[in-house]
């Protein structure tokens, strides 16, 4: 745990601290193994006691990005890259992987739970501390969260380039006829790594929203006895087994027609047509 207090001069690192900066704020950065040893210095500051669930959350390694919030703070759960773009070769398959970052939102202090091998803590740290007259220090918690999840962003847009060359590269493999594509589990590998997941109560009956998750994170979040669907394909047995049972009053169908391959598509708007008399 460091403790790192942001003020209108500049920062500097503590070994502790018993009462907030006249001007400015704390910024407590601690690693999983840390434990909950952070909740006593914030107690001691601004006397907020933290729920034993939340401080679990900050605990668990695989909890997927959420929100939540008490009258007395926020926890913000993001799941950061867990891997070095610019580290990646060409030849490299792709597996994106993430661990969570834990951001504690108090007045006047900031708490974040992380890996202890995370390049971006360290970089921020150093760059407040040799930011003095030179740029802009965050005068508040909430503007150093939002400098460090903007730079969490910043590194998934990093990774559009390699994974486009990467899908490119597939695709012109697979389309050559003169040397067989046959790294199919590589393939099969990268595209497991996230699932498209969507909870259901009941027949058409979404709970939440969808959401691309980490395959692991995606098994652990089905409840126990619920059914999974993994077929990219329409069971059209369950599909007609639900059509002759559904209330029509609280599924009501939705007008469709099917016309034949080679029919002419119409046109999404009106087609204008003279009327009686116009053009005479």
């Amino acid at each position: 745990m460091e403790l790192v207090v942001v003020g209108a001069e500049g920062a500097s690192v503590v070994e502790s601290i018993d009462a907030l900066p006249d001007v400015g704020f704390v910024w407590c950065d601690c690693v999983y193994s840390d434990g909950p040893v952070w909740t006593a210095p914030v107690q001691r500051l601004i006397g907020i006691h933290v729920l034993d669930e939340h401080l679990r959350d900050a605990e668990n390694v695989a909890h997927p990005s959420s929100f939540d919030s008490t009258n007395d703070y926020e926890i913000i759960v993001f799941r950061g890259l867990a891997l070095r773009v610019e580290a990646l070769d060409a030849s490299d398959v792709i597996h994106v992987k993430t661990r969570p970052v834990v951001f504690f939102l108090f007045p006047r202090v900031l708490v974040t739970v992380r890996a202890p091998d995370s390049r971006l803590m360290a970089s921020t740290r150093t760059r407040l501390m040799s930011a003095a007259g030179r740029a802009r220090l965050p005068t508040q918690p909430e503007e150093l969260m939002l400098r460090i999840l903007n730079a969490m962003v910043d590194r998934y847009l990093e990774l559009r380039q390699p994974l486009s060359a990467q899908l490119d590269r597939w695709q012109r493999q697979l389309l050559d006829t003169r040397r067989p594509f046959n790294d199919w589990y590589s393939l099969l590998d990268a595209r497991r790594d996230e699932a498209y997941f969507q909870l259901f109560s009941g027949p058409a009956i979404p709970v939440g929203e969808p959401q691309v998750l980490p395959m692991d994170e995606a098994r652990r979040r089905v409840p126990p006895g619920a059914e999974v669907v993994t077929s990219p394909l329409v069971d059209i047995a369950a599909l007609a087994r639900f059509a002759a049972t559904a209330d029509p009053a609280q599924y009501p169908p939705e007008a469709a027609y099917i016309r034949d391959a080679d029919a002419k598509p119409q046109e999404k708007f009106r087609v204008a047509r003279l009327g009686p008399g116009v053009g005479k």
